[in-house]
């Protein structure tokens, strides 16, 4: 096997890892350092719905805490970055109410009723 081919195979054990020191990272309070480990942890294995879920979650927290910072445009790059998180995280394991809730949320925060309504239906 060469070497290119294994630096691009799944590591779940790695992402796994990543996932619980984002964790910790955002349980006290330091949001950006778990949006790091989250999006490293997608990297590492991008079929692990959690990873996806919780940076998706991770960058609504952020874009709350800098919204009123942001001008129109960087809000909506927010925005779009976590729909894109929790459409991931969504796609891979359809079960998560709390992925299509948030999802949901976005939707409604870009006035993508449709979309919305539809995530909704799912939570």
């Amino acid at each position: 096997m060469s070497l290119f081919s294994r630096a691009h195979r799944p590591d779940r054990k790695k992402a796994e890892r990543l996932v619980t020191e984002g964790y910790v990272h955002f349980r006290e309070g330091r949001l950006d350092d778990a949006l790091s480990r989250y999006e490293s942890a997608r990297k590492a294995d991008p079929a692990l719905s959690v990873a996806h879920l919780d940076a998706g979650l991770c960058r609504l927290d952020l874009y709350n805490r800098d919204a009123a910072t942001l001008d129109a445009a960087a809000r909506e790059q927010a925005l779009l970055a976590a729909a894109e998180a929790l459409d991931q995280a969504v796609a891979h394991d359809p079960t998560s109410w709390r992925g299509w809730r948030a999802l949901a949320n976005v939707r409604e925060r870009r006035q993508e009723w449709a979309a919305a309504q539809d995530a909704w239906a799912n939570v």
